[in-house]
Parts: C-alpha cells; structure tokens; sequence
C-alpha cells in the first residue's frame, strides 16, 4: 500500500528551494562580485605598490650618482686646492732659503731647511723660520660657481595699542651653511647678525635737517641701537647640507641674520596690525598710527 507524502514536508522543500534559488540570485552573485571587485582593488593596489617601489629605487641611485659625481667634483677641487697650497709653501720657502743664504753668508743651493731651521748643510750653522722676518706669498682663486646658503627666520611679538611699543618675545632661526667650521662662532654670527637685523627694522634711523643737510642722529645719544632688553633669546638651529662647487663644502654665513630679521620683524607687525607694508624704522610712534588708521577703516 503507498502511502500520500506528506503536504507539510513538499511545503518546506518548496520553501527550501525557492529560497536557496532568492539567495543564489540576489546575496550569493553579489557577494561574489564584491569580492571579486575587491580581488582586483588589492592587484591594482600592489601594482602600484610596486611601482611606487620602483620610482624611488630610481630615485634613490640617481641621487647616489648625483652625490658621487659631486663628491668626484669635490675631492678634485680639494686635491687642486692642495697642490697650489703646496705651491704657495715652496714659494715661501724660496724667498725664506734666499734670506737665510743672505743672514749666513753663503749660497742659495748650500741652504737646506728641517724641523722649522735653515741649516748650511754639513755645518751647524743655522737661524730658525721665523728669525727671518716677513715672508709673503700671494694666491688668488676665483670660484667657478657661487654657494647658495638658505634659511629661515620666525618672528612672534606683541603690540601694546596704547603707545606702538612692539615686544618680541620669541625668535627663531634655521640655516643652511653647507659645512659648519666652528659651530660656535657660526651661532654668535647668526645672534649678532640678526640682533643688527632687528636694530634696522625697529630703531636704527639716520636723521638729517631737511634744511641744511645736517646729521641729527649722528652720535649713540640721538641714535637708538639694540640693547639687550630690546631682544628675547634666540632659538638657532641649523641643517646643513654641504655645498658641492667648493672643496670645504661651505656656503656663505655673513650676512645671513642682517639679512632675515628686517623682512621676518617687519612681516610679522604688518600681519599683527593687519596691514600690508610698513616702512622702517617701526619705531613705537610709527607703529601706533599705522595702528590707529586700521582700526579707523
């Protein structure tokens, strides 16, 4: 005897069915798609992973072929420099043999020089370098390219809007010297260059009689110079990176700080007072009514 199926067991597999075939259509494809889609983001990512890679690897060896062949140039300058160094010595030692054949009355070629004496040879007859006097020898080089020190100068201060008076109350520098040959004295350079710098834009200002002519500020009672209260202490740093047109790897450290106070203080009392030029010296009577004005338009 065969039984009927069961009608509630037909109505599960029949759901079962038509749901598998809802979830296969509309989750099961875009799943697969998204991580499909996924797949390739990462593929196009590592590809230009690797790429990336690769520019700077050629990066990297043109720079090192850069920095050798200026190294080459370098050590060429430095092995020139040597040898008319050298020059400039046997120069010096001719005229000191020429005098020291003079002082012991005998020839040039009998002269010979050790241990900082001209002695006649075979004798003990001698007279030492610098018993000679004066010696002189002279050497001109005229560089084939220039150096280009860079820098950068931070100015912050405040104004009091009651009398102009401008306080700086933090300075900061960062220079590019190419080489540092006394670090120390670099700094001191920079301090005082920069000190000057601010003396420009904030006091110093020669004064002359429209009338006559006449220098009215011409002592250090009429002209106002830079004290230390004027000043707040320096933030110097430094970072350099050594020039490749000299043998010593140096650029210029002169000028620097004269050069960047005046633009780094002047811009920094345009930007507090909210105007755009300003002519120095900012002196505190300048300051106020370049203040008063702004704050009237």
């Amino acid at each position: 005897m065969i039984k009927a199926p069961d009608v509630t067991l037909l109505y599960v597999m029949f759901a079962f069915i038509v749901s598998y075939a809802v979830l296969k259509k509309f989750l099961f494809r875009p799943l697969g798609a998204i991580l499909e889609q996924r797949e390739e983001e990462e593929l196009a990512a590592a590809r230009i992973h690797d790429e990336s890679l690769r520019e700077l690897e050629r990066a990297v060896a043109e720079g090192e072929a850069r920095l050798a062949l200026a190294r080459r140039e370098a050590l060429k300058d430095r092995e020139a420099l040597r040898g008319q160094g050298l020059a400039r010595f046997e120069q010096l030692l001719d005229q000191a043999r020429e005098k020291a054949s003079n002082v012991l009355e005998t020839s040039v070629e009998d002269i010979e020089y050790r241990d900082g004496e001209f002695r006649i040879a075979g004798t003990d007859r001698r007279i030492g370098l610098f018993e000679l006097g004066a010696l002189e020898a002279t050497h001109t080089r005229a560089p084939e390219h220039y150096t280009y020190p860079n820098g950068c100068h931070i100015c912050e201060l405040e104004v009091d809007p009651q009398t102009g008076a401008a306080t700086i109350v933090r300075y900061t520098v960062v220079d590019d010297f190419g080489r540092a040959m006394n670090p120390k004295l670099l700094e001191g350079q920079v301090q005082g260059g920069t000190v000057q710098g601010i003396g420009q834009a904030l006091l110093e200002h020669a004064v002359y009689d429209p009338e006559s002519g006449q220098l009215l500020s011409g002592s250090f009672m009429d002209y106002a110079m830079p004290r230390a209260g004027d000043l707040p202490s320096f933030d110097c740093g430094f970072h350099h990176v050594p020039c490749t047109t000299n043998p010593l790897g140096v650029k210029g450290a002169g000028e620097a700080g004269a050069v960047g106070a005046p633009a780094a203080v002047v811009n920094a009392l345009a930007n507090a007072l909210g105007v755009r030029h300003l002519d120095m010296p900012l002196t505190p009577e300048k300051v106020w009514r370049a203040l008063t004005t702004a704050q009237r338009s």
